[in-house]
């Protein structure tokens, strides 16, 4: 699953689902999801549309 911090990732962490977490300005240590198979990308500046595609593309490959 790839999603910004929202119940969806949460959800998918309950049922074992590989994760990518988004993360705006909110603190993903304090934030993210309770999985040992997510990865975190945080936005620079707190900003979400400074995430590019093909970091999250790149980030997702780790998981295939």
């Amino acid at each position: 699953l790839i999603s910004n911090d929202s119940g969806a990732s949460h959800i998918a962490s309950s049922k074992n689902i590989p994760i990518i977490t988004l993360f705006g300005p909110t603190d993903p240590d304090i934030y993210k999801p309770a999985s040992s198979d997510i990865l975190i990308i945080k936005a620079p500046g707190g900003h979400m549309a400074d995430i590019s595609a093909e970091e999250v593309a790149a980030m997702a490959e780790r998981f295939l």
